[in-house]
């Protein structure tokens, strides 16, 4: 176990982990959640640090005196946590790596493209697009106080909708096909494509061809494509397991496959199977800190 250190300063809510006897060449990683918002992600943060890298997970909605939904998030706010790293006597002069998964690795993406404060970034089950908002209408990021462009409803084009599968008496739900329907049909796509030829450092882009919440193996071919095609100048890497679903599991946690919200009566089926992601668990974690190794 490691005792997170706390990091509430301008305005911030994170919490800081440090290996045993931090390496002082080895970046840190900037840790974000996905639509779940909150520290649910402080364990990939402490396994970070269990693994000896430095690594604080940040909260930037649905915590303390955040915002409450996933909806205007300003990424100036990520800037100041980079600023904040480099105050911290232990984290100062590192290498920031920004990691996220879903919503957090669409997130993690658009923040390499944006700001040079990032030298590398690791998305998982990542997005090529931006998407709108969570629980409100409008767009999930703004930058200089106006909305990045994002996809949005169609009048011609049937809204994301939800399927369902049932589980043990209850209905879980997905929406692989609605998300693929909006990539091939919607005329948002190119505004609101992130822009991953900006990104200022290497890429990792780890996924699940199994994924049934949405297409990461998809959008992240479509990253691929368009770097290639844009003369992107660093290193991506686009890394896909067979029978895996939305999330890839830490090594020894349990696979998760579907998740129930008692807060929303409602569950999520993310796709795979439990031999899938139990067999795949070990590579992924080797190749996020092989490329982390890479940085330094």
């Amino acid at each position: 176990m490691v005792s997170p250190e706390r990091l509430n300063r301008s305005g911030l809510e994170a919490e800081v982990y440090l290996p045993t006897e931090p390496i002082a060449t080895r970046p840190v990683v900037l840790v974000l959640s996905g639509s779940s918002g909150g520290l649910g992600h402080r364990d990939q943060a402490e396994r970070l640090a269990l693994d000896g890298y430095p690594a604080v997970a940040l909260a930037y909605f649905g915590y303390g005196s955040l915002p409450p939904k996933l909806a205007d998030i300003r990424l100036e706010y990520f800037q100041t946590a980079a600023r904040e790293i480099r105050f911290h006597p232990i984290l100062s002069d590192r290498p920031i790596v920004v990691m996220g998964r879903s919503r957090g690795g669409e997130l993690a993406l658009q923040l390499a493209c944006s700001f040079d404060d990032f030298a590398g970034v690791i998305a998982v089950s990542p997005s090529s697009v931006r998407w709108g908002a969570t629980g409100a209408a409008g767009p999930t990021w703004t930058l200089g106080g106006a909305p990045l462009p994002y996809m949005q409803s169609v009048p011609d084009l049937p809204p994301l909708e939800l399927q369902a599968e049932e589980h043990e008496g209850k209905r879980y739900h997905y929406a692989i096909d609605s998300f693929r329907q909006q990539l091939a049909l919607s005329p948002y796509v190119e505004q609101a494509a992130i822009p991953i030829e900006q990104c200022h450092g290497p890429v990792l882009l780890l996924s699940g061809r199994d994924d049934r919440l949405w297409p990461s193996a998809q959008f992240a071919d479509r990253l691929e494509v368009r770097a290639r095609d844009r003369g992107f100048r660093h290193a991506l890497q686009n890394v896909q397991y067979e029978g895996v679903g939305h999330v890839l599991p830490l090594p020894g946690h349990p696979p998760v496959l579907r998740n129930w919200s008692q807060a929303i009566d409602m569950g999520m089926a993310y796709g795979g199977t439990e031999d899938g992601a139990r067999a795949i668990a070990e590579d992924y974690w080797s190749r996020v800190l092989g490329f982390l190794a890479d940085m330094g």
